[in-house]
This record gives structure tokens, sequence and C-alpha cells, in this order.
């Protein structure tokens, strides 16, 4: 019985560490543009966004790096029903779902570029990020993830939604 309630705890553990850290990622209804929503965030955002050498270069070159920048300065605003709109999935849940996981996301401090991939139509970008836990505004959190993009057939990039609390939640 122990056990069992151990290996619960410890699931939630990482399911609710998970959600802190990254917030969430997700199809949604087409958004505007990439363009669009480069504008919308604002350029004084607090975010940090950095690259190691030549990966900005790689990211111009396939047309990447001003979505990749907009979507994680929305989400650095905070701006889920825009986050909404740049995401990608089989299967998303509806906006009001995802707006409240998002809701206690761990503010972002930085993001860095460390290694970026493609193949077909889908790039898998190596990132370093650090974070402010929301509760003790002095502690830090840096972690590495892979940040995944979907290029669609209108030729716009998407971030594909990697989360299991929102990649598959059926309506």
């Amino acid at each position: 019985m122990k056990q069992i309630f151990r290996f619960h705890l410890c699931w939630a553990l990482c399911a609710l560490s998970a959600l802190a850290v990254t917030g969430c990622s997700t199809t949604a209804p087409a958004v505007p543009s990439a363009n669009a929503a480069a504008t919308a965030v604002s350029a004084t955002s607090p975010l940090v966004i950095g690259y190691t050498e030549g990966q900005e270069q790689v990211l111009a070159e396939l047309k990447l790096k001003t979505t990749f920048e907009a979507y994680w300065r929305t989400h650095a605003a905070k701006n889920w029903p825009q986050l909404f709109g740049m995401e990608h999935a089989e299967q998303l849940p509806n906006l009001e779902f995802y707006t409240a996981y998002h809701a206690k996301a761990w503010p972002l401090l930085e993001i860095q570029v460390l290694d970026a991939a493609l193949e077909e139509q889908q790039a898998t970008l190596t990132l370093r990020v650090r974070l402010q836990s929301p509760d003790k505004k002095g502690r830090e959190h840096s972690m590495h993830r892979k940040d995944r993009w979907q290029r669609a057939e209108d030729g716009r990039w998407l971030h594909v939604v990697t989360d299991p609390m929102l990649a598959g939640i059926k309506q």
C-alpha cells in the first residue's frame, strides 16, 4: 500500500514540477501570423533570449527565429489565449483548460538556444531555460529542454505540445 502511495505521490510531484516549470504546450485555431504575434508582445519583455554561436543564423535561415522569439515572449508575458493560437498537437484541450493549466507557470527569465536540428518539416531545439520561483522571488531554477516546432502547410511554424497533460486530452 505504501509503495502505491509513494508511486502516486512521485508521479503527482513530477507532473506538478513539469507544469510549474514550463506551463504547457498544444494545436489550435490559426493564429493570424508569426509577424502579428511578434508585434503583439511588448519588446520590453524582461525575458532574455540568447543563442550559442551560429544558432541565431540557423533559426533565421529556417524562418523560425521571429516565431520562436514571439512564442517565448508571449509565454513570458503570460498571454495564454495568444499562445494557444501558436500551438500544435493532434488534439488540444479547450482554451479555458489551457489557460487555467498555464496560470501557475513559473516566470521565464532567460532562454538560450544551444542547438537546432531540422528533419523534414520539424525542428527540434535544445534550450537552456532559466525560471523564477513564483513563491520565492529570489529562487531561480535552470533546466535544459527540447523544444519542438512543426511547419504547417501554409509555411507557418507552430510550437509542438509535448506536455502529456495537454496533448491528446479528450473534450
